[in-house]
């Protein structure tokens, strides 16, 4: 980069003011114009009139007043008055000038009064007063140094905390300081430009400037103008300073200023900055100032949930007074409660508050008391958002004897697969590998849609003796008389499944009868005697050794002792393939299943 290059991307640089004189001359009349054009640094115009004046410009009243109106307050530019007023044609503008530039504070301000007295011989007075007045407010003040050359973050650090304890000491002679108080504020402002340009990537820098121009001096417009300022300084890399653009924005057709909330924000944190790089940790006043401004929105009603959390966290980490932090929590809930999310959210921040102290009783009465508020509500989300930041905060404490689950558990049912992630879930991991955990996951899901399926109901229904179950036909079919000896016997698959205790006929069913002293009586109903019947029966036949008792034949049990010593014809064996099986099964079921008689009446009819 180009000495060029570098005077103009940081023109606002008191080194590239100093590094102006080695420009080629054809360069400079560019670069000191745009040198001089938002000065914030008495160098700039100091090389203007060093420029002037090898060039032989002339240089008018009003070139000298725009000078010390625009850098004039600054405490290193005595040389830029005494210029001023020497190049001022007119005697009245000279004094005025005098006057003014002995009118604030500056260093070796004695060469300017020097220059006053040789050109007045007038009374001052009043000027030796207010010099050693001045020097006492310069003696308090340190400047940090404009020229700085910065290697690293640690020395934009120690520039940067030089600047905040300047500022300190200026707002704290403020209201009751030896200058009066507009002078004062229109030393700051120069002072916040000259740190912004200074440390123009810092974006702390510019919010804390607009802060100042919001809260002191009032000035929604320039504030709006240095947060625009500050974002193309960062890059648009800055959230506070975009919520500082959003805020203004959405006021900007309102007359009135911003609303409670927010102005007690912003008030906190700029005392909030005050106290955090104070060199003694704490003053008093200061502390004073920021508590009366919580005190103060809690009076008015406001329940935005922000101002008390930063409130307690300035508290107990600024202030150093944990018990302080932890009663502006208890008392900022309820002050949320017109709004119940914003004492939610209040809540929760209680809650981190003192789980970080290891407070048990108190994080788990916030705990308990979002669980009874959400219960309150007709809403689940909230309801089952409660109940779980309970059970997240026994988890946190490693209660032995946790009832938060059983009791969440009985109001929202879990599995146990949920339950079980829940308690072994280390952050985002889990101690075992995905596949294991898809294969839980289907065992789950498996056994849940089996014992939500129900057994199907069979109805059976029992067909009247003169329904067909065959169609009916259009002709009447005969059929040849068939040997019943040509039947092969009818061999009946056995069960594979066992039948069931209901199915079994010589399970022990019925009611029974307490008599007392374990002892029970059966009442014997009609299935239970017919069980005894049969038992009778088969106990008799094994005493006889007979097979005359056996079981009752079935209807295709007597069909095949019927057709078992037949023989069929080869023409008859022809006719019983094509017969109909539907018949076969309607005249079982609507005959006196007598089939041999049957086929003898029909080949009678042949």
């Amino acid at each position: 980069m180009t000495l060029l290059e570098e005077i103009i991307q940081n023109y606002l640089s008191p080194i590239s003011a100093k590094k102006f004189p080695l420009l080629e001359d054809d360069k400079k009349k560019d670069v000191i114009l745009k040198l001089i054009s938002g000065a914030v640094f008495c160098d700039a115009w100091e090389a203007y009139f060093v420029y002037a004046q090898e060039n032989g410009i002339p240089l008018t009243d009003e070139m000298a007043f725009e000078a010390v109106h625009a850098v004039g307050l600054d405490v290193f530019s005595v040389h830029l008055w005494i210029e001023a007023a020497r190049s001022c044609s007119n005697r009245e503008n000279r004094l005025e000038i005098y006057h003014l530039g002995l009118s604030v504070p500056l260093y070796e301000r004695y060469r300017l009064y020097e220059e006053y007295k040789a050109y007045n011989d007038g009374d001052s007075t009043k000027l030796i007063d207010a010099n050693e007045a001045f020097d006492k407010v310069l003696e308090c003040e340190r400047w940090p140094d404009r020229y700085a050359h910065f290697c690293s973050d640690s020395d934009r650090v120690e520039v940067r905390k030089q600047w905040i304890s300047l500022f300190q000491y200026m707002k704290d002679i403020l209201e009751n300081g030896i200058l009066e108080k507009e002078i004062q504020i229109r030393r700051m402002i120069l002072a916040y430009r000259q740190m912004c340009a200074q440390l123009p990537e810092d974006d702390s820098c510019w919010y804390d400037y607009c802060l100042f121009l919001l809260d002191t001096v009032g000035d929604k417009e320039l504030a709006l103008e240095t947060a625009l300022g500050g974002l193309n300084e960062v890059q648009n890399n800055s959230f506070a300073l975009q919520n500082v653009v959003n805020i203004l924005y959405s006021g900007e057709n309102d007359s009135t200023l911003l609303d409670v909330a927010d102005k007690a924000l912003f008030s906190q944190r700029v005392i909030g900055e005050e106290l955090a790089h104070t060199p003694s940790g704490m003053n008093k006043e200061s502390v004073k100032r920021f508590r009366r401004i919580g005190k103060l929105a809690a009076s008015e009603g406001v329940h935005d949930w922000k101002v008390y959390s930063q409130w307690s966290m300035s508290e107990h980490l600024i202030v150093k007074d944990p018990q302080m932090a932890s009663k502006v929590l208890e008392n900022g809930v309820v002050c949320c409660s017109p709004s119940h999310a914003d004492a939610i959210l209040l809540q929760d921040e209680a809650i981190q508050y003192h789980l970080a102290q290891h407070h048990e009783r108190e994080a788990l009465g916030y705990a308990e008391q979002q669980v009874e508020e959400a219960s309150a509500r007709h809403d689940v989300g909230r309801k089952k958002a409660a109940w779980n930041r309970l059970v997240s905060t026994e988890n946190k404490l490693s209660l032995t004897l946790s009832k938060a689950e059983g009791r969440r558990n009985e109001v929202f049912p879990r599995s146990q697969l949920q339950s079980f992630l829940e308690k072994v879930r280390v952050g985002c991991y889990l101690p075992c590998s995905k596949e294991e955990l898809h294969w839980m996951q289907f065992l789950e899901d498996f056994e849940a849609k089996k014992s939500a399926e129900m057994d199907p109901t069979f109805q059976w229904m029992e067909v009247p003796r003169e329904k067909r179950l065959s169609p009916t036909l259009t002709a009447p079919v005969f059929f040849e008389s068939v040997d019943e000896s040509c039947w092969p016997a009818l061999m009946i698959a056995p069960n594979l499944f066992e039948a069931k205790e209901s199915d079994d006929p010589d399970a022990v069913v019925g009611p029974r009868e307490f008599c007392g002293k374990l002892v029970y009586r059966l009442q014997v109903d009609k299935s239970t005697k017919a069980r005894f019947q049969r038992e009778d029966q088969v106990r008799k036949a094994r005493d006889l050794n007979s097979s005359s008792l056996g079981k009752p034949e079935s209807p295709f049990g007597r069909l095949i002792m019927l057709l078992k010593e037949r023989s069929f014809t080869e023409n008859q064996k022809q006719h019983l393939h094509i017969l109909s099986l539907e018949w076969i099964i309607t005249q079982l079921i609507s005959s006196e299943l007598n089939l041999s008689e049957i086929l003898n009446k029909k080949g009678r009819r042949t």
